[in-house]
């Protein structure tokens, strides 16, 4: 009896020194897991350190090239506002006519087609005095005064309820083109109750045909300087191509739909305003 006590508490000591045993080595994996777990986490926070601290450097060489950047064009657009605020003080300070009287007004219709048959009709109406050293020209509720006299362009609002006017200096300039080639056409047409002669031109910037009138009621600077009048006279009608940008071409025709003459139509620098005063 007393041996299988014995055997039987040999064979306790061994399961429990098994449990002991096992638990040990749960408690050794579990430390060496935990161990593992910690090194990881230190290198992961290393490794996310090391990152934070190069995105940080990037993120300030970033910001860095930014402001400068912005410095840069701050600078520019001070530069813009004070040549824009000079332009607006020598606006408020430019001498021109008190009144500027039109005899013949030319009511035109323009239309443009480009390449892609986009059509666009923009109404224009030329305005001409003879023996005076300006003409003008109105579209979009405007009409703008070309003053050879003083050098000065002056752009007056058309709108009854908002009349005020803007001038600034500039430097006529003649800008008859030299045409590469202009022959007579044969025969004549009448526009607007004028007879007209016809003309093809050629040059660099139009092919077509003109069809220009030589009554008085069309001489002033207009026709010296844009038109030379010895040359066809006024253009009542122009049909053809316009070569602009990159060789695009547009489908041009200006042609004049009424003419009134003796109008004694008069701009009168008192009834309007200064916009910059």
């Amino acid at each position: 009896m007393k041996k299988i006590y014995l055997l039987f508490a040999l064979s306790c000591c061994f399961f429990f020194a098994n449990a002991q045993r096992g638990l040990i080595n749960g408690a050794l994996n579990n430390a060496a897991n935990a161990a593992a777990r910690g090194v990881g986490n230190a290198i992961s926070k290393k490794a996310e350190s090391i990152a934070e601290k190069q995105m940080e450097v990037f993120l300030n060489r970033k910001l860095s090239a930014y402001e400068k950047h912005l410095t840069e064009e701050n600078k520019k657009y001070q530069e813009a506002m004070g040549a824009w605020q000079d332009s607006l003080i020598a606006m408020t300070n430019v001498p021109f006519e008190d009144e500027y009287i039109f005899n013949t007004i030319i009511n035109t219709e323009i239309v443009m087609t480009d390449e892609k048959g986009e059509k666009e009709t923009i109404p224009c109406t030329y305005y001409l005095n003879s023996n005076t050293e300006y003409f003008g020209y109105g579209a979009n509720e405007s009409i703008t005064v070309i003053d050879y006299k003083n050098n000065v362009m002056v752009c007056f609002s058309a709108s009854d309820t908002n009349k005020v006017y803007f001038a600034y200096k500039y430097i006529a300039t003649d800008y008859t083109t030299a045409t590469e080639n202009t022959q007579k056409i044969s025969g004549s047409k009448t526009i607007c109750g004028y007879t007209c002669s016809g003309y093809t031109i050629s040059n660099m910037n139009f092919n077509g045909n003109c069809w220009a009138s030589n009554s008085s009621d069309f001489n002033g600077k207009y026709t010296n300087l844009y038109v030379p009048k010895s040359s066809y006279g006024y253009p009542l009608l122009m049909e053809g191509t316009i070569t602009g940008e990159n060789n695009s071409k547009v489908k041009y025709t200006s042609e004049a739909k009424s003419v009134k003459k003796n109008a004694a139509f008069k701009i009168a620098k008192a009834d309007y305003k200064n916009m910059f005063e």
